[in-house]
């Protein structure tokens, strides 16, 4: 009996980048958000290549395989403050999502970084692991008092109001928040 031959790592790599052109080619329309597009986390990534670790490296060479197929990431495979943890998101690079934003950028508008969560809320992680629903943005909580976004925990029904800074927030964020 014949063993099959074992797969090296570039015919893992070939076959994983191959899976996720797949899994875009798959939607049957260009997604519209975040939440709309196939994912794994890197780790997962990782194993399905072949590596055991997470290395700049291999984020680098998996980024340009990817993009050489066709497909983008977010956030970007060369962002140092990801983990084997993070979800990564694919999508075609000819059908860009709309609102997507480089990772570590500051928005300069508190408007485009409220539609932007808007957009994705579904998809943050926070918003996953707490349960959250989005009820609005700008709401009015009472008589000169409003969030910028106000969510609702789905099991205890408590609300969660966000106030949203675009830069760098200063001090009087914290006495905004409290009030």
């Amino acid at each position: 009996m014949e063993m099959a031959p074992r797969l090296t790592m570039e015919d893992r790599l070939q076959r994983l980048v191959a899976k996720c052109r797949s899994r875009v080619n798959a939607l049957e329309s260009p997604p519209v958000s975040l939440r709309h597009t196939p994912d794994s986390t890197l780790g997962r990534l990782a194993r399905e290549a072949g590596y055991e670790r997470i290395s700049e490296k291999f984020r680098e060479h998996l980024g340009e395989r990817l993009k050489d197929a066709g497909l983008g990431t977010h956030p970007e495979l060369v962002d140092p403050t990801i983990t084997r943890d993070t979800r990564i998101h694919l999508f075609d690079l000819n059908h860009p999502l709309p609102g997507i934003q480089p990772t570590r950028v500051l928005f300069q508008e508190e408007r485009q970084l409220s539609d932007f969560l808007v957009k994705n809320f579904a998809a943050l992680s926070y918003v996953r692991k707490n349960r959250l629903k989005l009820r609005r943005s700008e709401a009015h909580i009472y008589a000169g008092c409003r969030v910028d976004l106000l969510a609702e925990d789905t099991k205890t029904r408590e609300l969660v109001g966000f106030e949203l800074k675009a830069e760098a927030a200063k001090e009087r964020v914290v006495a905004q928040a409290a009030k």
